[in-house]
């Protein structure tokens, strides 16, 4: 079977009027029905690698990418910020606070879940009350009932979910909830979003998700009750991260060379510094109803982007509509003052069997083939152990000394280093070894900080520098993760791919709290399981190819056939045989 070109057909599953009436480029081989290596890069070629547009457009998505996620993802840590409480004193005669809390409190630890049992009402104060034989009996024997209501102090925190609906004592572990609702939200999301974008489109799909954004990111700051409240995270949760993927992998398919390199790394330096301005927000509106507001409704600008960015011409040409791919091309070339001739034409990708990659169960198809499966599951794992690591870290943490603030701060400003050497990591030593470095790097920290004596060293100083150097690695484990999944992984197939790596991302931080609580066995238990999750993340980091030198994959074969017989071990051996030999 030929087309009108002579150019055999590799499966009878092509649809012919995809390459009807569409002039060959001089790029285009006549002896095989595959593109060259140019025409596969023909829309960058077109273009080029990085001009004025691109500087522009991702100049824009560098600054707002993260900013949902910032707000939404990070807004719980201070949404549940901890406060002193004690049981609600009676209400029928003045009191001193500072004598209720002393007195009445048998804990004795600020945190008041019960009161000696007193019948308060036959006393005419509370001083008499307290030194009524009946008081004196009742510490004697320990005698104590349950708090019915609580009083929180609001000297700074006026008001967070915790005094919103008594999330203390027996109610307490509701306070974990919302990490696992949002995180819930997150796996469902990330994925959700994927299918979405490579279904509908990139600008689609992220005005879905911003709309759901700020639909319930409004909807949370008026709930009336906790469970209602649990439903508005979990939708934000579902929409932050997919509208940042989303945005993240339409830059990455307008991009090459070195600076597809930096822009992979440079937006999260976004979310850190959205994470810095969110502990501002907090400290200066210390309500989590005025906050949750001041996150969401700012987002309403961000419908900026149908206007300022164009629908993706990679997704556009994959899924057969070139003419509106080549009208766009046109204009990227024009603004960047190398205008495309009028016999450009663009050329359609060889799907071949790729039809079974599109639709809902899109992500099936990049378990088909042997290559791109081994790449897919590895990259999963990669995913799981670096958000693992991160967030069991920021759960294990010591304090150090520091508010919550400082301490949330001195985190998100470590990030800011931690991305700058993941670049020169990735500029000068490749993908792979820019992976197997920070995982590495991070299990020994970790492993080692489990062998060194509690409460020998002032502060504990070399446990928090491991803690945070383990940190740190994971970060940037993280940032280099978005980089080598939008490589990997070809268009057809590139957002359900990046979703479904970042759905394992979510299951991780789900696991933290149950890992956490093995502290109860041995404390330093979490931080050894930490590590090897760690180091058994660079071991498998040896059987991926390096992919910083190779194009994008459009299709799944293209996907398929980069990097096959690619392993740090191949490396080597060829390194070995081609060094040269003395006569």
């Amino acid at each position: 079977m030929h087309n009108h070109n002579g150019v055999a057909k590799s499966d009878p599953l092509d649809n012919d009027d995809l390459f009807q009436e569409i002039p060959v480029r001089p790029r285009f081989s006549d002896e095989t029905s595959e593109l060259s290596i140019d025409a596969k890069e023909q829309i960058l070629d077109a273009i080029g690698g990085f001009g004025k547009w691109q500087l522009k457009k991702c100049s824009f998505i560098v600054i707002v990418i993260w900013m949902p996620a910032s707000f939404h993802l990070l807004n719980m840590v201070f949404f549940r910020a901890e406060t002193d409480f004690w049981c609600t004193p009676p209400r029928k005669f003045p009191f001193d606070v500072g004598v209720w809390k002393n007195y009445s409190n048998p804990d004795q630890i600020g945190r008041q879940c019960h009161q000696y049992d007193i019948d308060y009402d036959s006393f005419k104060s509370l001083e008499e009350a307290f030194e009524s034989e009946a008081y004196a009996n009742a510490v004697s024997s320990q005698s104590v009932i349950p708090c019915s209501m609580w009083t929180y102090d609001r000297s700074f925190w006026k008001r967070t979910i915790i005094q919103e609906w008594d999330l203390v004592c027996e109610r307490e572990w509701m306070q974990k909830l919302t990490q696992q609702v949002t995180f819930f939200g997150l796996l469902v999301g990330v994925f959700t979003a994927g299918v979405i974008s490579d279904k509908l489109g990139r600008m689609s799909g992220m005005l879905i998700m911003l709309t759901m954004t700020i639909i319930c990111g409004t909807g949370v700051s008026f709930a009336p009750t906790y469970p209602l409240f649990l439903v508005g995270i979990w939708g934000c949760g579902f929409s932050t991260i997919g509208y940042g993927t989303i945005m993240y992998c339409w830059m990455m398919e307008l991009v090459s060379g070195r600076e597809k390199t930096i822009l992979g790394c440079v937006p999260h330096l976004n979310f850190a510094f959205w994470g810095l301005v969110t502990a501002v927000i907090a400290y200066l509106v210390p309500n989590w109803q005025q906050m949750e507001l001041i996150f969401t409704l700012p987002l309403i600008l961000l419908y900026s982007t149908y206007w300022v960015l164009p629908e993706s011409p990679r997704w556009l040409l994959t899924h057969g509509r070139t003419d509106e791919a080549e009208k766009i091309l046109r204009s990227i070339a024009a603004y960047n003052g190398t205008p495309l001739s009028e016999k450009f034409y663009l050329i359609p990708p060889h799907h071949g069997h790729d039809h079974a990659g599109k639709g809902v169960f899109g992500f099936l198809a990049m378990f088909r083939t042997p290559n791109l499966r081994r790449k897919a599951l590895i990259t999963f794992y990669l995913w799981f152990a670096t958000t693992t690591v991160y967030y069991g870290l920021t759960l294990n943490s010591n304090s150090i000394g520091a508010s919550l603030f400082v301490y949330f701060s001195f985190g998100k400003a470590l990030e800011f280093p931690a991305i700058f050497c993941v670049i020169l990591l990735l500029i000068h030593g490749g993908r792979r070894n820019a992976l197997m470095t920070l995982f590495g790097v991070c299990g020994i920290c970790l492993i080692s900080s489990t062998f060194v004596p509690r409460g020998y060293f002032q502060y504990e100083w070399p446990i928090v520098l491991m803690n945070v150097m383990g940190r740190a690695c994971s970060t940037g484990g993280l940032c280099l993760c978005y980089v080598f999944s939008a490589e990997v992984f070809p268009t057809v197939i590139r957002n359900v791919g990046i979703s479904t790596a970042s759905v394992w991302g979510r299951i991780g931080p789900i696991m933290v709290p149950y890992i956490a609580e093995l502290a109860e066995i041995d404390p330093v238990l979490p931080i050894g399981i930490f590590g090897l999750v760690s180091l058994f993340a660079s071991f498998l980091v040896t059987f991926l190819p390096e992919t910083s030198h190779t194009q994008l994959p459009d299709t799944i074969q293209e996907g398929e056939e980069q990097g096959k017989g690619d392993t740090l071990y191949s490396s080597c051996s060829r390194n070995k045989k081609n060094v040269p030999t003395l006569a």
